[in-house]
């Protein structure tokens, strides 16, 4: 592929840790001139970087050696990794943050993608967004992004279709209009109890820095907020239904089962 060099002095080594994941950006500023400027500023306390820019009109720019690590993740939290700069390589893409991404820029971050992921062994749910692992801090790349035009090319993944709820019988329709039968609540902010902690399992176990601990907190909310915004943009409440159980329930089925074993034994813990 072809990049435009944009150096930036904002990096440092790696220390060993494998390259296994993908953190997409958006870089939330007005024009991609002004954040290659701003992941190019050496003034200290000011100090971020990515490994590769892509602008408005599709042109990339590479700011960090592949082999160096990039300051773009912050404090953030992946599959029982807190250091994700050490084992990730950043892409920002140029976008105020609301507003839709061209299709041009999103061609080009297709083919940027696929020649990242030719080079490193990176598993389909380690390519991920800044608000995945940093759910309490950030939104990015935001609702307007197309997960699911990158999962059709390969890159990433994407729950199937959640199963559409047979029709409702004539007996079950009276007993609801009469109040005798409910279906099964959703879950939101304050709730506590055993399908609290089920949600909360299967968060964790699929990479997110969510509390196993049967109560639905801010914490919780911010994990279930950022998975909606991933995997369910057409609805970002922060509560838990039965279309967004069943989105996970199938990325979890689909997943090889030496992987839902960290690698450092932390995850098994918190699922204790």
């Amino acid at each position: 592929m072809e990049f435009t060099p944009h150096p930036s002095p904002n990096f440092d080594e790696r220390g060993g840790a494998p390259v296994d994941m993908l953190v997409l950006h958006y870089t939330g500023m007005p024009t991609a001139q002004s954040a290659l400027e701003k992941l190019s500023d050496p003034t200290p306390g000011n100090r971020v970087s990515a490994h590769y820019l892509v602008d408005e009109a599709g042109a990339i720019y590479q700011l960090v050696a592949e082999e160096k690590r990039a300051w773009h993740a912050g404090k953030s939290y992946w599959r029982g990794h807190e250091d994700i700069n050490a084992r990730s390589i950043g892409i920002e893409i140029a976008n105020p943050g609301d507003a839709p991404f061209a299709a041009a820029q999103m061609n080009a971050v297709v083919a940027l993608c696929k020649d990242i992921l030719s080079r490193h062994p990176i598993p389909a749910r380690n390519v991920v967004g800044h608000s995945d692992i940093a759910p309490s801090r950030k939104a990015d790349p935001g609702e307007h992004f197309d997960w699911q035009g990158l999962a059709a090319e390969g890159i990433g993944l994407m729950p199937r279709a959640a199963p559409v709820q047979p029709q409702e019988g004539l007996v079950s329709w009276v007993m609801r209009i009469l109040g005798l039968s409910h279906p099964q609540p959703v879950l939101s902010e304050g709730d506590s109890g055993p399908r609290v902690l089920a949600m909360q399992q299967k968060l964790a176990a699929y990479g997110y820095n969510a509390p196993v601990c049967q109560t639905f907190g801010p914490d919780t909310r911010d994990a279930v907020v950022a998975f909606q915004r991933h995997f369910r943009p057409q609805r970002i409440d922060g509560a838990w239904d039965g279309q967004c159980d069943a989105m996970l329930t199938d990325l979890l089925a689909r997943l090889p089962a030496a992987t839902m074993a960290e690698p450092d034994g932390r995850m098994a813990a918190r699922l204790r």
